[in-house]
């Protein structure tokens, strides 16, 4: 019959912006898994467009940018005063004014005049937050909150609370990347409806393809010593933990336990970590290498993944190094006792600077356990088919 074919949904995601990272990372494989089993007709809204993510947004999504007003949505007022630039200062603390005075609302709506928004059948914060804020003062059909930390350790609403209230109970879904993450998000905001749980998508058969890549001599010598080699991937932050980490890694050379640790990624904390290196007198031991767009081949080649973290929603990295079959030994936080199967595929520890120093140490004088973690790697998988219809439910009902 005419008319009778169902209509392909109209989606939004909204993100503040596509710096290397791991909301960033997700929403890209998202994005391409959705385009390779739907016929969702999707469009990405940055609203702050900027970022190195940006290039792996796949061509079939139309992406869209924010207004002036939302360009220093992801900037911290701290650095906005650093760089003495009194037109973006101001516009930062216009925002901060209108959020404190609870006005904020009524202006995401002129802007989204502004930007000629329309409604969607489905609009997805992609980032908890600000994004939730915007989505939550739109018209479209369904309005769907994703939550990527654990609020209990972490809150950035802290200083919004009464808003952020206000704002769920305009949402239709919440889901969270974890069942810590979203047990937590429950609690905080005191939600009576459940909080939905989806795991991140993975692109598994693409990151088995790229961790065959031989990369350059001078690095792949790094992992060829005799003392264990060490890998992790982040963000250089508070967050990621590797002050504490380059902490540890000096205590144990001092005892005398050799092994050598590389980093790989950049960030603020980037200049105060070289110093203390240089200072400790390990730049031989502790590397930093920087942002690498494949960084497989070096899980591959490491012997164990390191996620020193202080919290995390769901470690995406985590599930990376698994398919790499690359043992994890990793900090107590949210999403991690699902990721690593009672110790199958790593070891949990404590979240403090003491307790991960144990777990290197112990694997240090005992590698063998390693060898043990990488055998039940070998028949290790990711369940996206499971995760796309978690998704399509929540797009489609």
């Amino acid at each position: 019959m005419i008319g009778s074919e169902k209509m392909s949904k109209r989606i939004l995601i909204v993100n503040d912006e596509m710096v290397v990272g791991g909301v960033a990372r997700v929403l890209n494989n998202l994005l391409t898994t959705l385009v390779k089993t739907t016929d969702y007709e999707i469009d990405l809204l940055v609203l702050h467009k900027h970022g190195e993510m940006l290039k792996g947004v796949p061509k079939e999504v139309r992406v869209l940018e924010g207004s002036k007003f939302f360009s220093v949505i992801d900037l911290p007022l701290g650095q906005l005063i650093k760089s003495k630039n009194l037109a973006l200062i101001a516009r930062k603390l216009y925002l901060v004014f209108l959020m404190k005075a609870g006005m904020i609302g009524n202006k995401i709506k002129r802007e989204r005049k502004k930007m000629k928004l329309d409604s969607y059948d489905v609009e997805i914060a992609f980032k908890e937050g600000f994004c939730t804020i915007f989505v939550a003062n739109g018209n479209s059909k369904k309005k769907v909150n994703w939550v990527h930390l654990d609020y209990k350790v972490q809150n950035f609403s802290s200083n919004y609370m009464p808003l952020l209230k206000k704002t769920l109970s305009l949402m239709d879904e919440q889901v969270a990347v974890s069942k810590v993450a979203a047990a937590s998000y429950q609690e905080v905001f005191e939600l009576s409806k459940p909080v939905k749980v989806i795991h991140n998508i993975i692109q598994e058969d693409l990151i088995k393809q790229k961790y065959n890549v031989v990369i350059d001599e001078t690095r792949s010598t790094f992992f060829k010593q005799e003392a264990l080699t060490f890998i992790s991937v982040g963000r250089l932050v508070d967050q990621k933990g590797y002050d504490r980490l380059l902490e540890i890694h000096h205590r144990l050379i001092q005892e005398g336990l050799l092994h050598h640790i590389m980093i790989i990624g950049g960030g603020e904390d980037e200049a105060v970590l070289k110093q203390k290196i240089k200072a400790y007198q390990v730049e031989e031991t502790f590397k930093l290498i920087g942002y690498r767009e494949n960084p497989f081949p070096y899980f591959k080649l490491a012997d164990c993944f390191l996620l020193p973290s202080r919290y995390e929603g769901l470690p995406t990295v985590v599930f990376e190094s698994l398919l790499c079959l690359t043992p994890v030994l990793a900090t107590k936080v949210a999403g991690i006792e699902e990721q690593l199967k009672n110790n199958e595929y790593g070891i949990v520890v404590d979240n403090n600077e003491n307790s991960f120093y144990e777990g290197m140490k112990d694997l240090i004088k005992h590698p063998e356990q390693l060898n043990v973690m990488e055998a039940h790697l070998l028949t290790y998988h990711y369940h996206n088919n499971q995760i796309v219809e978690q998704i399509k439910e929540i797009v489609e009902e």
